[in-house]
């Protein structure tokens, strides 16, 4: 029989030692997961926000083209075919815009899904504040 002075309760503690261990590394593996999907719902929202602002820009262009043709219309310089043409362009665009912030939100949701933390909305998305 061993006394439990020179024992010194070593192979409980070896175990609790493993079982810790174990634990770090899971946690570990764990984390690892999280920050590779917030990483990766981030970069596909920052190239959804990359996408809306050129589509922005493509839609500001469009309008710019379409309120130039109405003037030549006016005038007589421009024939109707352009003229509508050019408003189904624009419809084409705020169709893309639009799409393009669905898929913004999407990736926002993302984010938040990954982080598991709400995050504040960005006022652009808003049809009403956007106008």
């Amino acid at each position: 029989m061993e006394i439990p002075v020179l024992n010194r309760n070593q192979g409980p503690i070896a175990e609790a030692d493993a079982k810790r261990s174990e634990a770090a590394a899971r946690v570990l593996v764990l984390q690892a997961r999280i920050v590779g999907e917030v990483d990766r719902a981030v970069a596909v929202w920052q190239g959804a926000q990359t996408r809306l602002t050129a589509l922005e820009e493509l839609r500001v262009a469009q309008r710019a083209r379409l309120s130039s043709l109405q003037a030549q219309f006016e005038a007589g310089a421009a024939e109707a075919l352009d003229l509508r043409l050019a408003e189904v362009e624009l419809a084409t665009d705020e169709l893309l815009h639009w799409n393009a912030r669905l898929k913004a939100l999407r990736a926002l949701g993302a984010v938040e899904d990954a982080a598991q933390f709400p995050l504040s909305l960005d006022v652009r998305f808003n049809p009403r504040v956007s106008r």
